[in-house]
């Protein structure tokens, strides 16, 4: 189950599958919207014409221009709810439940030369599902302190913030974290320590935002995020290495993950680090936008604590950070010294939404991308530097 073998040219052929079938999507709801506007437009058209120079044309072209404005109203309507919709999905943001199982299994495999790719899809989809339970019950939470009652694109709001769409919401966040539970039981059955960690990860995120712990109600969502995400990139990472090795207890396997953390050349320490910053500063960034609401629903984040501009120096601060780690981790042989080319690549997308939270913490409606500024540096991180720890092996 190398890089050369079967499973891993199948796993690239899908991944081109996958990829040509979105492109082909996109492409083909580019043109279809494209040809509506057209069709309406030359519907209206001809509709003008057929009533020019009729008795009453004047009152019926009125009337059509009307009618043209409700129908446009309405289209403007569905098209605001798309968004919205697309809003409340947080699609970009699934991309934080890849870079550490993608990270830890490329860490494993550069020090050990051998990764199963096709486990590493399989926690990818765990991930995923975990990270489709954190959303949505972040949303049910969230209604119910009444923190997102100005929020539209909430999950609860958006299916009409009833009691009802509340335990939908809530049905359905409940069927992705079992189903995600359910497949990583199946993972790691040759070593629970991998569970074992995920589960405690799972807890905190938990404790983050449901009752009656609320963590994040105490500004205390940073901190955990980062346990959180560490933990995760350091599953991946012993999940592949115990594959084949003989049967362990939990704590024997947890020994062996702390002995890791402590040897920076054991190549966890640093990119777990680097993955669980990254993953911090979106959710510090996520703050700007609703500091206001947080601070009426006595929700005391870092942002309402310290303040936007104070908050806003802090997360050009944590930009900083990440590179600086990068040259120590390869000062210490923490990193490949490809990792370098991770951080060049990487800088000017970080240090661009540094700019841009300076400029505009402010600014509530402007620094709402924020976050999706950060998601993509952190995802574009995470690809290169698995690439500099695979290729560096």
């Amino acid at each position: 189950r190398g890089w050369g073998s079967e499973a891993w040219k199948r796993w690239r052929w899908l991944c081109d599958c996958v990829l040509g079938a979105r492109l082909i999507v996109a492409c083909v709801l580019l043109a279809s919207a494209s040809v509506r506007a057209c069709v309406r437009a030359c519907v209206w058209e001809k509709a003008e014409a057929e009533v020019r120079g009729m008795p009453g044309g004047d009152v019926r072209r009125a009337e059509m221009e009307v009618g043209r404005r409700e129908q446009d109203a309405a289209a403007m309507k569905e098209e605001e709810r798309r968004r919205l919709w697309t809003q409340a999905i947080k699609v970009p943001m699934y991309t934080v439940a890849v870079s550490p199982m993608l990270v830890g299994s490329c860490a494993a495999y550069s020090r050990s030369g051998s990764m199963d790719v096709a486990m590493l899809a399989e926690l990818v989809l765990a991930a995923v599902g975990v990270i489709a339970w954190l959303n949505l019950s972040n949303d049910v939470f969230d209604s119910d302190t009444g923190i997102d009652a100005h929020k539209r694109e909430s999950v609860v709001n958006l299916l009409g913030g009833t009691r009802q769409a509340r335990n939908a919401t809530l049905a359905v966040a409940m069927s992705f974290l079992v189903a995600a539970a359910a497949a990583l039981a199946a993972i790691t059955a040759h070593d629970r320590t991998p569970l074992a960690l995920l589960a405690v990860s799972i807890a905190l995120g938990y404790a983050y935002q449901g009752p009656p712990f609320r963590l994040g109600y105490y500004g205390l969502g940073e901190p955990i995020t980062f346990a959180t995400w560490f933990a995760s990139t350091a599953a991946a990472y012993h999940v592949q290495l115990s594959r084949g090795a003989p049967s362990a207890s939990v704590r024997q396997g947890l020994d062996a993950v702390a002995a890791a953390t402590l040897d920076p050349r054991a190549m966890l320490l640093y990119p777990a680090t680097l993955v669980a910053l990254l993953t911090t500063l979106i959710l510090l960034a996520s703050h700007f936008h609703q500091v206001h609401d947080d601070a009426r629903a006595g929700k005391r984040s870092p942002v309402v604590r310290l303040g936007t501009r104070n908050a806003a120096r802090v997360v050009a601060a944590g930009a900083t950070l990440v590179e600086l780690l990068v040259l120590i981790g390869v000062a210490q042989r923490g990193l490949p010294p490809a990792a370098l080319a991770a951080a060049a690549l990487v800088a000017p997308t970080l240090f661009s939404a540094a700019r841009f939270a300076l400029a505009d913490h402010d600014k509530p409606e402007r620094i709402r991308t924020l976050k999706y500024r950060f998601v993509r540096a952190h995802f574009l991180f995470s690809v290169a530097l698995a690439a500099a720890l695979v290729f560096s092996r």
